[in-house]
């Protein structure tokens, strides 16, 4: 059932990624990025920070949105009540 559908869809993501396959880097790969027009105050507070400049993106169907499910199980010696 869907068999053609599934295809079909499969073939057209392949063939779209495949067109873009020169913008995605593997997994575990280094990249270099240049960023014009960047103010020269932001540069020397992130060199002085020490810290990593992380850059991120979302894919076109990725959202912001996450979905967590845990349980919290209260133990009976704690003295401060869950909110």
């Amino acid at each position: 059932m869907f068999v053609g559908l599934k295809r079909a869809v499969f073939s057209s993501y392949l063939a779209v990624h495949l067109q873009m396959a020169e913008y995605f880097v593997p997994e575990g790969h280094y990249v270099t990025v240049v960023v014009k027009d960047v103010p020269a105050e932001f540069m020397e507070h992130q060199s002085a920070s020490g810290l990593p400049l992380v850059l991120w993106n979302l894919i076109e169907h990725e959202n912001k949105m996450t979905v967590v499910n845990f349980v919290l199980k209260v133990q009976s010696d704690l003295a401060v009540p869950l909110k």
